[in-house]
């Protein structure tokens, strides 16, 4: 994956204090974030957040291994550079302190959700596989699978969506649309393909959301901190819909991952 520096940041404010340098340290891919950052419209969250289980309570990145087929944000692209912006102002606003941004090398559209070591049952897991294999025989099985595999069209047309309710969202997350109906037909039909493929239909997968995440929550937010946080996201978004009305993302590949912090493509699925 393509690794963004943290030169830019540095440049924009020589006065930056630890937390910021550390993030912009992190951006660039030479080190794990330590900072923080989270969702698209909020409410107080009433458990412990960790990022699902990705994230340590202090906001460390936790090992949380498996694969995935995305999308990643490809550098020197306007959208690149506007979820960049977001990033750094996110970094100096005090409420974003309960949440982990990602690094910009890791950002990516998800088109399809593979394994991960926290969900060994169906139908998280392909039904063809034990549920006791080791993690390169699953990731090595789904390769095999994906060889053969033709999207019939890898470049997505796609609109950012920052109507979605706060229900629906969670995480300091970007919610994306496709571009029409056509385009969304294609999307949900290459999705229903890959769950047969690959034996995976997580109980989500006809409503799936389309999305970009910039960080996960990892501490409670309380009601005013939820208030503030639906003004920054109502902000940054309504800037990020500005700058990129539409763009196009692609082409997708099939991924492994140690953690959030980077994903090591694995193969290029073909047109």
């Amino acid at each position: 994956m393509p690794k963004s520096g943290s030169t830019s940041i540095e440049a924009s404010s020589p006065k930056l204090g630890r937390r910021r340098l550390l993030a912009a340290v992190l951006g660039s891919g030479l080190m794990a974030p330590a900072v923080k950052a989270q969702p698209s419209m909020a409410s107080p969250n009433p458990k412990p957040a960790t990022g699902g289980g990705k994230f340590y309570p202090t906001g460390q990145v936790r090992e949380w291994p498996g694969n995935t087929i995305i999308c990643p944000v490809e550098p020197d692209t306007a959208l690149h550079d506007v979820l960049r912006r977001v990033q750094e102002e996110a970094m100096a606003e005090p409420v974003m302190r309960k949440f982990t941004l990602l690094p910009t090398s890791s950002l990516h559209m998800t088109l399809f959700e593979g394994v991960d070591l926290d969900h060994r049952v169906a139908p998280y897991w392909p039904t063809s596989v034990p549920v006791d294999a080791p993690l390169n025989v699953v990731n090595q099985w789904c390769r095999d699978r994906l060889a053969s595999f033709h999207t019939g069209g890898g470049r997505f047309h796609m609109r950012p969506d920052p109507a979605l309710s706060a229900h629906e969202i969670r995480d300091f997350t970007l919610p994306l649309r496709p571009a029409d109906a056509q385009e969304e037909r294609h999307m949900r039909d290459m999705r229903d393909r890959l769950a047969s493929l690959l034996e995976i239909r997580a109980p989500n997968h006809a409503a799936y959301r389309f999305h970009i995440t910039l960080g996960y929550l990892i501490e409670r937010l309380t009601a005013d901190e939820a208030q503030q946080i639906n003004q920054l996201y109502k902000s940054w978004f309504a800037r990020i819909e500005a700058t990129v009305p539409e763009f196009v993302i692609g082409p997708p590949a099939f991924c492994t991952f140690k953690d959030m912090f980077a994903f090591a493509p694995v193969l290029a699925l073909s047109d």
